[in-house]
């Protein structure tokens, strides 16, 4: 038998040690974070993990990937020369996948 004592409230949702943290944002980072994800915690890990990522591991800034025989996707930056081709539909990918170091 343990001598750990049975866990009260809810589950943690991070592996490993934590901590509370307390920080002031600007409001315009904070809108930035819910985009992300709404909850807060996870929408600071996401680019936090992203960002400290290794090198090796990061895509190429051009794709060609596979969408099933014969076709492909394309994926490419963030780019305001596309967005402003009418006819062409750009369809937003994981945030955290074009950020450089």
């Amino acid at each position: 038998m343990s001598n750990r004592h049975p866990s009260r409230g809810r589950p943690p949702k991070f592996e490993g040690e934590r901590r509370p943290v307390t920080t002031t944002l600007p409001e315009s980072t904070l809108q930035q974070l819910e985009a992300l994800d709404h909850d807060r915690a996870r929408a600071i890990l996401k680019p936090a993990a992203a960002a400290t990522r290794p090198a090796k591991s990061r895509k190429p800034a051009v794709e060609a990937m596979t969408a099933f025989e014969g076709n492909a996707v394309i994926v490419v930056p963030p780019s305001k020369s596309l967005r402003s081709i009418k006819w062409l539909h750009l369809v937003g990918i994981a945030p955290s996948r074009f950020q450089t170091s």
